[in-house]
């Protein structure tokens, strides 16, 4: 049915009035489909990663085809390394961003130094558990000790 939409739609968003997207996808084809109700009026999305294996720029057409979202909830199966960039591209690409949502071991220096550019976000979420997606610590470890030899804190008594 959401291929036969696709095709025989007589403009480009098939639910114009849509502002929040949620599409948690296992495969390609799933990915594809989602693509479907990507337009620029959207505000709100939650979708998974594209699959590992898939050598898709799915994550920069949403910059393209949904610049001005405010809130990005990003379900990723995978560790960080393996889509830091990508992740990174993305953000440059949402200037109106105002809240995200990763996996918890996305708290890496990349990201975390792109989002402290943002002008407009004020609320940063890092999920445990496998809902979220799962992360690898090894992505963090670097990160934790720079932050352990640069932090010192002053208690007056």
């Amino acid at each position: 049915m959401l291929d036969d939409m696709g095709t025989a739609r007589p403009r480009l968003e098939i639910l114009p009035n849509l502002r929040t997207l949620e599409w948690l996808f296992h495969d390609v084809e799933g990915m594809r489909r989602a693509a479907l109700f990507v337009h620029q009026g959207a505000r709100d999305l939650v979708i998974s990663a594209p699959p590992l294996y898939c050598k898709s720029s799915f994550l920069l057409d949403i910059c393209a085809r949904m610049p001005h979202l405010h809130s990005l909830d990003l379900r990723v199966p995978y560790a960080a390394r393996f889509i830091g960039t990508a992740i990174v591209e993305l953000l440059r690409g949402l200037p109106d961003l105002e809240m995200v949502v990763f996996p918890e071991f996305y708290f890496t220096l990349a990201i975390v130094s792109e989002l402290s550019r943002m002008k407009r976000i004020n609320n940063m979420q890092f999920e445990p558990g496998p809902n979220q997606g799962l992360g690898d610590e090894e992505d963090v470890n670097s990160f934790v000790s720079v932050l352990s030899k640069e932090l010192s804190l002053y208690c007056g008594i």
